[in-house]
């Protein structure tokens, strides 16, 4: 997953018009979206895709920038690429006889937003376990493989599908954030908060409750004359 980072200088009326938001924008590019959030004297702004799009992410953000009228006015003091390692697969290995990975080697990221130094941390704190076992008990460092199988994996798996709706079925998410797109996003919010699982939003919006509301015709109300 290709993403581009741009650190923007901008004139002190510019910063204040965009202090106290955080912007996701879906649609920017296909697969992927773009960002934009104030930090201390300056902004960040940057655009990911899912897929090989590391051509098309430059001309993207500079169009991107200017949509938010950023083109004119802006000084881009630094950017950087950064390739982000996302490979949720049930036939990942993560540890053998060896020795065991940690970190982005996993290729656990989350699928839909990029992020990764939540689950870097969570794997590192596992293999902490896991090799503590090993050198004190002799259990087999194959166990580390079994506990990301557990305790990460599942969620990397769940969001992956959720990465895929969204962003290789543009018509139906599109039509599923039309219907109840802050109900969802307040979850989305809830997960990164640690107060709900990508399990349960899975759970929530793929359930036949959820498709049923989505795939109801809304009939317009007429006035008796």
């Amino acid at each position: 997953m290709p993403a581009l980072e741009a650190e923007l200088t901008v004139p002190p009326a510019t910063h204040s018009r965009f202090a106290g938001s955080i912007h996701f924008d879906f649609g920017v590019i296909p697969g992927g979206y773009a960002w934009l959030f104030p930090k201390k004297n300056h902004l960040s702004a940057g655009i990911l895709a899912r897929g090989r799009q590391a051509k098309k992410l430059q001309p993207n953000l500079l169009h991107y920038l200017e949509n938010n009228g950023l083109s004119r006015e802006t000084d881009i003091r630094s950017i950087r690429l950064h390739p982000i390692p996302c490979r949720p697969h049930r036939r990942n290995r993560y540890a053998d006889s060896r020795g065991l990975i940690v970190g982005d080697g996993t290729g656990l990221v989350d699928p839909v937003t990029g992020e990764g130094i939540y689950y870097a941390l969570k794997s590192a704190h596992i293999a902490a376990l896991a090799l503590k076992r090993h050198l004190k008990h002799g259990r087999p460092l194959a166990l580390y493989d079994r506990m990301l199988k557990r305790e990460i994996e599942p969620e990397v798996l769940r969001a992956d599908v959720l990465a895929r709706i969204l962003y290789g079925c543009p018509t139906i998410s599109n039509h599923m954030l039309r219907r109840y797109g802050d109900k969802i996003g307040a979850k989305h919010v809830a997960v990164y908060l640690g107060d709900l699982t990508y399990q349960e939003l899975y759970a929530y919006v793929l359930s036949l409750k959820g498709f049923a509301y989505l795939l109801r015709p809304r009939h317009k109300t007429r006035r008796r004359a």
